[in-house]
């Protein structure tokens, strides 16, 4: 649903940048809000096997001052996982919420320079089955769990117009998570439970992209 929403905020920001008449000058201020959808974003809580980000991931919104930003998005990642010599297929799912604030540096009237800190939550599920008929494996596992932490970083917005710019950041996270593990042996006929907890260290270079709307 949340990539539904994204995608539709994406098409009418991008609607209104067209619409926008190329004649119309206006001083580059700062606009009281921002609402934004984002393109592309990396997983908090979890590493892809092909390091490539999801795309139309979430929708979020800024209250602008001067210096300030105070910030608000919700992101959902959803990624189907297949690793052939294993015969192990899976997913995983994440639906994160970022509530912070932002120091904006104006460069020049194209570019804003923003150091940003954000408090991070994230649903997390998994599941994955992998099955060798050959030497008699079957074997189900899933993962019902939390992530908690910060999230720090830099970005940038370049502004193609006064009320559309493009965001794009890169993100340091600091996450604490925890969860219920269920493992299954359908063939021994034996399941595992337990509960895990451990934090991660995370450097996404391209954190998340989006393309925003000021008002």
């Amino acid at each position: 649903m949340i990539k539904k929403y994204s995608i539709l905020l994406f098409i009418l920001i991008y609607t209104g940048f067209n619409g926008y008449s190329q004649e119309e000058k206006e001083p580059l201020v700062i606009k009281k809000w921002t609402v934004k959808s984002l393109v592309f974003s990396q997983p908090y809580t979890f590493e892809r096997s092909d390091a490539l980000p999801s795309f139309f991931t979430g929708i979020g919104a800024k209250m602008n001052y001067e210096k300030i930003s105070y910030r608000i998005s919700f992101e959902h990642i959803n990624y189907v996982k297949e690793v052939e010599v294993l015969s192990q297929k899976g997913f995983f799912r994440e639906n994160t919420l970022r509530l912070g604030a932002e120091y904006k540096m104006r460069h020049n009237e194209l570019i804003n320079l923003n150091f940003f800190l954000d408090a991070g939550i994230s649903k997390i599920y998994e599941e994955a089955n992998m099955k060798i008929i050959d030497s008699n494996i079957d074997i189900y596992e899933s993962y019902d769990g939390y992530g908690l932490g910060a999230i720090f970083g830099i970005g940038f917005d370049y502004y193609l117009k006064p009320n559309f710019s493009l965001s794009l950041e890169t993100r340091l996270d600091l996450i604490h998570i925890y969860g219920d593990y269920h493992k299954e042996n359908l063939i021994q006929k034996y399941t595992v439970n337990y509960v895990t907890t451990h934090g991660k260290f995370n450097l996404n270079l391209l954190g998340n992209f989006s393309i925003n709307y000021h008002f």
